[in-house]
């Protein structure tokens, strides 16, 4: 009887400079040509045999991506999207190697030989705007995941073009779709990788010139605005993808680049006049924060986006149980806000006005009831109630994390 012998698969190894896990397609050969093709500005080099991979396994038109950075396997990606995995993946083993490196949430661009760096909360635009700015006469650095070199600060870029969501948002302008059509390298109808064109290659760096606060707006002109420094710091902290060492180390080291470099906040409804903007202001360096904010137009209308599932909130406290600070908590006051660290100094809470005042309250035994009592006096214009169940939610978050015990 003949037996019908198996066809091998198709394997295509490849390693990327700085990184310790090769990228491994098995009968994904078009994966493996949207990972070249996006990484065209990260070399390759010799992979490691013994090295666990990031493995992209293809199936009747679809794929898997299986790698030591994820819990558990991707299943039923288009070929961009299971490429998009690989290089993200290809990002983290990069700065598992480079354990001394910080990695910001954060869209960057070089101009005139420093960095505009910009980042915010969800949905407030760093793809597009990274998107948008390609279309300058700029060096991109990153649309989502930018590496800060130890011990001098400076932004690394990995050689990973933005990658915007399709179709664009509306209002995006002509410029960015324009920008989009012509420089597509790959895209799955969902996203759009942009080619290397104005890409900075990997391993280049260059030293921060501003830090931004982004804030989409509804409508209105594009301006800048002052930006709280303790708020500046929450951003970033919130927002370094990297935790290795002690999270008071961490603070520091965030809380010294920001006093190195302005920190203001850019609000924006056009990516257009955004990104006229930033070209206008930023060409030379140094620059004078307090000058780009003077005069400023107000911002528009506040962009309003559908509140995310909160996370499932721990185990209430009895309001009348008394606590008070646990021993080897360390406090740093930045502007009007607290930031603790845990014994262990691998946590950092940071404390707005109110949970401040909590935690001053908290040097003596105090419950929770106690403790509202006295701050809805202080805070008069806030509902009594409301300073009343945030003390007590306060309490338990403090509980829960080991920074408060019962007196």
């Amino acid at each position: 009887m003949d037996i019908a012998k198996r066809k091998a698969p198709a394997i295509d190894k490849m390693q990327f400079a700085g990184t310790t896990h090769p990228v491994v397609c098995v009968d994904a050969g078009r994966v493996a040509e949207h990972v070249r093709t996006v990484l065209a500005g990260w070399p390759q080099v010799s992979t490691e045999p013994d090295a666990a991979p990031i493995s992209v396994v293809g199936d009747q038109g679809y794929y898997s991506v299986t790698s030591p950075f994820l819990d558990e396997p991707l299943h039923g990606l288009s070929s961009v999207g299971a490429a998009c995995g690989a290089i993200v993946d290809a990002a983290q083993s990069f700065l598992a190697a480079h354990p001394d490196h910080l990695c910001l949430h954060a869209m960057s661009f070089e101009i005139a030989g420093r960095l505009v760096i910009a980042t915010g909360t969800a949905r407030m635009g760093k793809s597009t705007l990274a998107a948008r700015m390609a279309a300058e006469p700029v060096l991109v650095y990153a649309d989502d995941m930018l590496p800060i070199t130890a011990p001098d600060n400076f932004g690394l870029a990995l050689g990973v073009p933005p990658r915007p969501r399709l179709p664009l948002p509306e209002g995006s302008g002509e410029t960015l779709a324009g920008h989009v059509r012509d420089h597509a390298a790959a895209d799955d109808g969902r996203y759009c990788y942009l080619d290397t064109s104005n890409i900075a290659p990997h391993g280049r760096t260059a030293p921060i010139g501003v830090v931004l606060l982004l804030d989409r707006r509804a409508d209105g002109p594009a301006g800048f605005a002052p930006a709280d420094r303790a708020e500046a710091l929450r951003h970033l902290l919130l927002r370094n993808m990297v935790r290795t060492g002690p999270a008071s180390a961490l603070t520091g080291r965030l809380e010294g680049l920001l006093e190195s470099v302005p920190c203001i906040r850019l609000f924006y409804s056009s990516l257009d006049d955004a990104a006229a903007l930033l070209m206008d202001k930023f060409a030379a360096w140094p620059v004078d924060a307090a000058g780009l904010v003077e005069g400023q137009p107000e911002p528009g209308t506040p962009l309003e986006i559908a509140p995310r599932s909160g996370r499932a909130r721990g185990r209430a406290i009895a309001p009348e149980a008394t606590f008070m600070r646990a021993p080897g908590i360390v406090a740093k006051r930045v502007g009007d806000e607290v930031f603790l660290f845990d014994r262990d100094d691998t946590t950092v809470l940071n404390l707005n006005a109110l949970a401040g005042a909590v935690w001053a309250l908290l040097e003596e035994p105090i419950s929770a009831r106690e403790a509202g009592a006295l701050l809805a006096d202080a805070f008069a214009d806030t509902p009594r109630i409301v300073v009343m169940t945030d003390a007590e939610a306060l309490f338990a978050d403090l509980e829960r994390n080991g920074l408060i015990v019962s007196a």
